[in-house]
């Protein structure tokens, strides 16, 4: 026969064990998320591409001239 401590401690563990592994399995759904967001980023970046060369620049609308180009890499 086990003793009541004995009984207590397997008890514990079972549950340490799992709570550990619904950690995980939270951390590998958020995991996902993250990387579809990623995902969806992307997508996002690449559609709006056209945008930004139709406008004719990033932010401000404007091409940037050869001395310009020079002048921000220097």
């Amino acid at each position: 026969m086990q003793t009541t401590d004995t009984k207590n401690a397997e008890v514990e563990e079972e549950e340490r064990l799992t709570a550990e592994k619904e950690e995980k399995t939270v951390r590998m759904e958020v995991g996902n998320d993250k990387r579809k967001e990623k995902v969806i980023k992307k997508k996002t970046v690449e559609e709006g591409e056209d945008e930004r060369e139709r406008l004719g620049g990033f932010k401000t609308g404007k091409k940037l001239t050869a001395p310009a180009v020079a002048a921000t890499a220097a």
